[in-house]
């Protein structure tokens, strides 16, 4: 723990030292502003702003939670939040910030909650296990997470925002871009802050107590500290070095019991691109401490990742060709073993594109993984995507896709005493997906329609799961029955523009049946349906004055194997305004679940009823 600390003191006066100079610096450039917008991108859909004015309190799981593909597993405000996709486990959701993974060596899952949305410039999910560029094992689908360096004009921003509420306390989030150049090379540098601080004190209705008294959580206090930095050097023709590093510094009472948790991690990765070649190299090195004064328990994890990867391009009129080499050496060491644990991974990858006609791509997506104590594994995803109708006013494009992924036990399953099980084999999917999506352009009427559908179909093998054992008296880790997967998502886009305002709807709906072929019931904890709408009014310079709306629809929850316990389904709506009084003055605020509506997403984990966040944002250039 002191050597985390001391990593993470050095670092940070390194980089206020680097931010300091950059800044003494801007009174001589010219200055243009720059957007630095969290932004999510639908799957085969163009990029789209997920909440230009969204908060500092807001997370990625709250951004993700606006499209029902993605199931959000939420603990509480301020808790442990995962992401799910198509009936998997959270831990089948590969999470990557700059192309790396960031899923945890021994627990195998990535906690949402810690990742305040505005320090990204872009977030994107890709539904299904068929991506394998970014390594493997997203069995349910991924989030990408990116910080950009894309413009060079000489210039110096920053943005502020402060934002508070009865139940969340003070939020802060910072950010300063600086581009400079020095002796004719550019440079772009970037330093990002986050704060968050609640009491945490939310009202619920305890369904416990005769009359179901609304009464406020104890104990669940939570203070989030984050830093992020990244200089980047532009040298001509020899490419872009970019480097990033990401500091962090977390601790929360855990609620409806006398535990604490804290949670520290160095994230950092440098990054060489040409037109031809990428080299990348990452270390991250966790911790985390759990504390439990009334049984006396004190306990300690501390992970640490190697990576490093290589990649290749090559680009013809008729195909396309990248191929590269990962490595990641990933070490572990906590109570539960009962000595350090290490693993070693080697993948070769490659994807090869064909444009055979000028409407049809066809691409093969190959991967060969090594890893330790294991036989090599090929994992692959074929597919099509054919624009069947391209005109200025209408686009009709079919995909489909066949694949096969794998993922490996994490560390807990393979090695924690007692239950760890080193006999696990990996679990493998073998799945196909279809998708259609219709974009419907009127340029007299400034208006837009995307209409998009998908079905998916897949089997999983050898699940893992923890169940209490019949010959010890402990749970332990097996590979069990098989996992069907199948289903439908939908959605519909309607933009359209009049006199000063832009108008948006959205609709979104998924069915997903996960059943165990075994007992042929429902997993727990996987909503069957999953549905959401949208609107939202934005007026021009003229009349800056926005609207939103966001209902939310989530199905019936099991909470227990043969499906005879569960959750209710519930609904449950929020309502934002904002308002820019200049360009660099604005406010905004909104009110979390408008109809004041008792709901669990887990079992004996209540969510805050009704309550009001109000911010302000400033602009300096």
């Amino acid at each position: 723990m002191k050597l985390i600390s001391l990593k993470i003191s050095f670092f940070t006066i390194f980089f206020l030292f680097l931010f300091c100079v950059t800044y003494s610096q801007q009174d001589s450039l010219s200055k243009k502003q720059v957007n630095i917008l969290p932004i999510i991108q639908l799957k085969a859909q163009p990029i789209q702003h997920i909440n230009t004015n969204q908060l500092p309190s807001a997370s990625i799981a709250d951004a993700l939670s606006d499209h029902p593909e993605v199931f959000i597993k939420n603990y509480g405000s301020g808790q442990l939040s995962t992401a799910s996709f198509r009936g998997m486990s959270a831990n089948h959701t590969l999470v990557t910030w700059q192309n790396i993974p960031l899923n945890s060596p021994s627990l195998g899952l990535t906690d949402l909650s810690l990742f305040p949305s505005r320090l990204f410039d872009k977030t994107i999910y890709h539904s299904g296990a068929g991506r394998l560029q970014q390594a493997y094992g997203g069995l349910g689908g991924q989030v990408a997470l990116y910080q950009q360096a894309d413009t060079l004009i000489e210039h110096w921003h920053g943005q502020f925002q402060q934002s508070f509420s009865e139940l969340l306390g003070w939020n802060t989030s910072a950010v300063s871009t600086h581009v400079f150049q020095i002796n004719k090379h550019r440079f772009h540098h970037d330093t990002r802050l986050s704060t968050l601080f609640s009491k945490n004190q939310f009202r619920y209705k305890d369904d416990t107590q005769a009359g179901h008294p609304v009464v406020k959580a104890k104990n669940s206090q939570f203070r989030q500290l984050h830093l992020m930095e990244s200089l980047s050097w532009f040298p001509g023709s020899l490419g872009k070095l970019k480097t990033n590093i990401w500091l962090s510094d977390n601790r929360r009472q855990l609620p409806f019991s006398p535990a604490e948790q804290e949670d520290r991690f160095i994230r950092a990765t440098m990054n060489w691109e040409t037109s031809k070649y990428n080299l990348q190299i990452a270390y991250l090195n966790e911790e985390q401490i759990y504390n439990d004064e009334v049984i006396n328990l004190n306990a300690q994890a501390n992970t640490s990742r190697l990576f490093a990867r290589a990649n290749y391009y090559l680009q013809h009129k008729k195909w396309s060709w990248q191929s590269g080499l990962e490595l990641i050496q990933d070490e572990a060491r906590t109570g539960g073993y009962s000595i350090k644990k290490q693993q070693n991974i080697a993948s070769f990858f490659s994807l090869l594109k064909w444009y055979p006609l000028e409407d049809l791509i066809a691409y093969a997506d190959i991967r060969e993984t090594w890893r330790s104590t294991y036989f090599p594994n090929f994992i692959y995803s074929i597919g099509l995507s054919y624009d069947i109708l391209n005109a200025p006013k209408r686009y009709l494009n079919l995909k489909f896709n066949q694949y096969k992924n794998i993922h490996y036990p994490n560390l807990n399953d393979l090695y924690w005493e007692p239950g760890g099980n080193s006999e696990l084999n990996p679990e493998q999917i073998l799945g196909v997906e279809v998708e259609l999506e219709h974009i419907i352009r009127s340029f007299h009427q400034n208006r837009q329609t995307h209409i998009g559908l998908s079905g998916f179909y897949s089997i999983l093998n050898d699940r893992i799961l923890w169940q209490p054992s019949n010959e010890y008296n402990f749970w332990t880790a097996t590979n069990v029955n098989k996992v069907r997967s199948n289903g439908l998502d939908a959605y519909m886009i309607l933009k359209q523009a009049i006199s000063n305002f832009s108008f948006q709807g959205n609709i979104n709906y998924s069915i997903t049946y996960t059943t165990d072929l075994l007992t042929n019931k429902q997993l727990i904890y996987t909503p069957i349906q999953q549905g959401n709408f949208s609107f939202q009014i934005q007026g021009n310079e003229q009349l800056p004055l926005g609207l939103k709306y966001r209902h939310h629809i989530t199905g019936k929850r099991y909470t227990t194997s043969d499906n005879t316990g569960f959750l209710s389904a519930y609904q449950s709506g929020d309502v934002s305004i904002n308002y820019r009084f200049s360009k660099r003055l604005n406010i905004n605020s909104i009110v979390h679940n408008l109809w004041n509506v008792n709901y669990e997403i887990i079992e004996g984990r209540p969510l805050p009823l009704r309550y009001i966040e109000i911010g302000v944002g400033w602009n300096i250039d």
